[in-house]
């Protein structure tokens, strides 16, 4: 049987030392949530060290957040445990120009992205 080459690299995912993108975020960019306790999920391309840089853009749009997030099994996804305000706007980063911890397995860095949502 030949298998098109389309399905081997999708089965293989990217290649050695490819940049790590991000996925999928919860809250969604632009979300309303519901007040007080929430996770916030991150999911990337590909499985990632177990290293992390949540960036706060200032101390008033991010929310009170655990210090240390799990990591799932496949090492793609980090889900951090956060409590929000009514009323507030978060702004939350994955890796910068300064903070670079979200790094593939290969040790490469994460391309920088940003979730914005707020609660009510």
């Amino acid at each position: 049987m030949i298998i098109p080459l389309v399905a081997v690299v999708a089965l293989a995912g990217p290649p050695a030392g490819a940049i790590p993108l991000v996925r999928a975020v919860s809250p969604a960019v632009g979300a309303e949530v519901a007040a007080g306790k929430i996770q916030i999920k991150v999911t990337f391309d590909q499985p990632m060290l177990a290293s992390w840089s949540f960036v706060m853009r200032d101390p008033a749009s991010y929310p009170d957040c655990a210090q240390t997030p799990v990591q799932s099994a496949d090492k793609r996804t980090f889900t951090l445990d956060c409590k929000v305000e009514a009323g507030k706007d978060y702004w939350i980063g994955f890796n910068n120009d300064r903070f670079k911890n979200f790094q593939s397995l290969d040790g490469v860095a994460a391309k920088p992205a940003m979730v914005r949502f707020s609660a009510h």
